[in-house]
């Protein structure tokens, strides 16, 4: 990498402001605030300000180094203060790190821009898990730890343990039981940092519906009133003011259009007057930066697409959008990158037939366009978005290929390009892909090509 240029924000009017010493204050003024010019030693100064080393790695350290004269510096984001010859040693470093130092007087200030070059090893490495899962979900919580919920463990009965993957000790922690064991469920984090979890099949049939679980104290509630109906394969989307919308899903009869809102103020569950088109399961729903909800695919009771809808939290309503495609696909992934667009990809339709295609949704024009199409076809696999604006995805079912279960990756840049990533440490499906603070994403369990959970956990970076 080259060196950085390193340049005051001065407009080069010291001169003229010593030959008018009277007029001093106006030449500042004049040179918009950007401080001091070379050789003005009255003013703040910065002689220099640096890292430790050209690039980095994601989730690595840099340290800052400063050098300044006439002020006081501080650096930028989090305003943290910093004396002339110290150094500072950032957060955990993602891509577009971009750091600035600031020197004031009081009067007077000058500033300089340090961007760091950051990107991924695109490594995978393994990461100790003492327990089995697979068909579980794991909820990111707001302190960037990972709750891991349900599934299934290999075991006589579904497992009702939850454990918190904590990111700065990469350690799993045995937090507490739910009511009941459960698969086919959803869970999503409240904003007051409980987790619901409905719907699904549940071990213990007398236990509660739907659940209020305490990642922090490990204890569980019913919520005040049970959801509508049973719902194995649903959707929850966290809204913008906390509520969570659970759709679809796959009930007493077939596949459910029906959509309902859960209220954490109240803890209660309220059915919505309005229906999606179609009812479906094994869909996707994606929360878009202006706060709708894009619902793309899934299985249908008799075997027909379903359109892509919209559903608007201000109107509680939903709006069908034109096909994209004229295939039935379910058990794919949408994936919301940096820039706000949502990645379709892989799947299946009603017979089993494997979708590799790549769709982007734009959620300025409405529109889908196809990108290219996955290296391997693939279902049950799992995706995240990393800080880079691209995204990854990993393992799943590829028997469509003729692989089977896979331990495969696949990375698209933000400029839509694919290319092949590291493979897993094991051909693993049913899995998650989550996302961590650092940028990094933590892989938990699935099941092998025997169909037997794992315990095992990958981190890649």
């Amino acid at each position: 990498m080259r060196q950085l240029a390193m340049t005051d924000f001065g407009c080069g009017c010291a001169a003229w402001a010593r030959r008018a010493a009277a007029g001093l204050l106006f030449a500042l003024a004049a040179c918009g605030g950007g401080g001091a010019a070379p050789g003005d030693e009255d003013g703040p100064t910065i002689r220099r300000f640096g890292a430790d080393r050209a690039a980095y790695y994601v989730g690595e350290h840099a340290v800052l180094t400063a050098e300044y004269a006439n002020g006081q510096g501080r650096i930028e984001p989090g305003d943290l203060p910093i004396a002339s010859g110290a150094t500072l040693r950032t957060e955990a470093l993602r891509p577009g790190a971009h750091y600035r130092l600031v020197v004031s007087d009081g009067t007077r200030s000058v500033a300089r821009e340090l961007p760091l070059e950051v990107r991924y090893r695109d490594r995978l490495r393994a990461v100790p898990m003492p327990f089995a899962r697979a068909e579980h979900v794991a909820v990111p919580l707001a302190d960037g730890s990972v709750l891991i919920v349900g599934g299934d463990a290999g075991q006589r009965t579904l497992p009702d343990r939850c454990y918190r993957f904590d990111p700065q000790t990469e350690r799993f922690t045995d937090v507490g039981a739910l009511s009941s064991g459960r698969v086919g469920f959803t869970a999503a984090a409240l904003p007051d940092g409980r987790v619901l979890v409905s719907g699904g099949l549940r071990a213990l049939t007398a236990a509660p519906e739907a659940e209020l679980f305490d990642p922090h104290t490990g204890s569980t509630v019913a919520t005040a009133n049970p959801p509508a109906g049973s719902r194995y394969g649903a959707s929850a989307s966290v809204l913008g003011d906390g509520r969570v919308l659970i759709a679809g899903g796959l009930g007493g009869n077939g596949a459910e259009p029906s959509a309902e809102l859960f209220d954490p103020a109240t803890a209660r569950f309220a059915r919505l007057p309005a229906t999606m088109t179609r009812g479906r399961y094994a869909h996707s729903a994606s929360v878009l930066g202006d706060g709708r909800v894009l619902f793309y695919g899934g299985l249908t009771s008799d075997g027909r697409p379903a359109p892509p809808e919209l559903f608007d939290p201000q109107t509680a309503s939903f709006t069908t959008l034109p096909a994209a495609e004229d295939v039935v696909r379910g058990n794919h992934v949408a994936v919301r990158s940096a820039d706000g667009a949502v990645w379709i990809a892989g799947g299946e339709d009603t017979d089993i037939t494997q979708n590799a295609a790549i769709l982007r949704f734009d959620p300025q024009t409405l529109g889908f366009a196809t990108r290219g199409a996955l290296r391997l076809t693939r279902i049950l696999f799992a995706a995240a978005p990393l800080a880079d604006g691209g995204w990854w995805l990993a393992g799943g079912d590829s028997s469509a290929a003729g692989t089977g279960v896979t331990d495969r990756s696949e990375r698209i840049g933000a400029d839509g390009v694919r290319r092949d990533g590291p493979a897993l440490g094991a051909r693993r499906f049913l899995h998650t892909v989550t996302p961590l603070p650092s940028g990094k994403l933590l892989i938990v369990g699935g099941a092998d090509p025997r169909r037997l959970p794992l315990a095992s956990a990958e981190i890649y970076e």
